[in-house]
């Protein structure tokens, strides 16, 4: 089975489930290994890789599909997992991706988690029991009500419903993206759909993701649990 093969497995076997969790970005600085190390000590083929640019201070970097190493200018090798990234790790090495930071923290002398984001996929059909929708977090939220009552407070202050004209799908967000602690839930069916990524009759009927983004101490304090 090559790696596109992989990959789609584990894409088809998350589609599967009611309720899933995954991580879904790491972003991670490593101190005290060459970059050899670290791509071995992710399991990794270090020819499996190509030059690409730097990014953030840093001056060169390195790719293998949507896995990316900085390295140079900034002190350390900054390894670098979007929700892809996440994903491509996983069908080449058949590890969590969780995996990086437990061999990281292993054998490095010192990490930064810069950013760690957690998601859970609810494909469940909504029936009775199950009316989760993103109109309804969005309403204990506040959103759509005229006597300004919440069923749910947070100390995050800012909250916003979006649903953009002719998009598919729906997002509701508590707090800032500039902050350690972002809170975002919407319609990951309607994105992919947006996005051209898949067909209505290739999903499930219902798909909403919830997410939280971590950085820097929230980042770290997650990573180690």
């Amino acid at each position: 089975m090559d790696f596109k093969d992989r990959k789609e497995v584990f894409w088809m076997e998350a589609v599967k489930e009611g309720l899933s969790s995954c991580i879904d970005y790491l972003a991670v600085s490593v101190h005290g290994l060459d970059l050899v190390e670290v791509v071995s000590l992710m399991g990794l083929e270090f020819g499996k890789f190509k030059e690409s640019r730097g990014f953030n201070g840093y001056r060169f970097g390195i790719q293998s599909e949507n896995i990316k190493i900085w390295y140079g200018g900034n002190p350390g090798i900054h390894v670098h997992l979007t929700g892809e990234g996440c994903r491509d790790y996983e069908a080449i090495t058949g590890e969590n991706v969780l995996n990086v930071y437990r061999v990281m923290v292993d054998n490095a002398e010192r990490l930064n988690v810069t950013r760690i984001d957690l998601a859970i996929d609810d494909k469940r059909e909504v029936t009775k029991n199950n009316r989760v929708t993103i109109r309804t977090v969005a309403r204990k939220l506040g959103w759509f009500r005229n006597d300004g009552f919440k069923e749910c407070v947070t100390n995050l202050k800012k909250v916003r419903y979006i649903r953009d004209v002719g998009s598919e799908g729906e997002t509701v967000e508590i707090g800032s993206r500039a902050s350690q602690l972002f809170f975002r839930f919407y319609d990951k069916r309607g994105e992919m759909i947006d996005k051209g990524k898949a067909l209505s009759g290739e999903l499930p009927n219902n798909w909403i993701r919830y997410e939280a983004e971590c950085k820097g101490d929230k980042a770290n304090l997650v990573a180690d649990m």
